[in-house]
């Protein structure tokens, strides 16, 4: 079976962290399998959630934020930080940037 069809029979909950958990355990086992070196190609969700709380605390009720990842790969850096934002559902609330 292919992964294409795999995926389409996840059952989706209402906000899909499923596709995010799978997203990160592929891309984690891609990089294991690739011979990349420790940091040169995935960043674990365990550094990056450290990462997230460090940048967020004290800031949580900010009803508006910028995210700003200067070496940002996949974006999960910054998803994971927006996570821990209390930003209400405000069109608008939160500006992502990366390179």
């Amino acid at each position: 079976m292919d992964w294409i069809s795999l995926i389409d029979q996840i059952e989706l909950d209402e906000d899909a962290a499923v596709l995010g958990d799978l997203y990160e355990y592929l891309i984690g086992m891609i990089a294991a399998n690739s011979g990349a070196k420790a940091g040169e190609f995935y960043t674990p969700h365990q550094v990056s959630d450290i990462m997230a709380r460090i940048l967020t605390a004290g800031r949580e009720d900010m009803p508006t934020y910028s995210l700003y990842d200067p070496a940002m790969g996949s974006g999960s850096l910054l998803l994971t930080t927006a996570s821990y934002m209390k930003h209400d559902g405000i069109r608008g609330a939160i500006k992502y940037y990366g390179q």
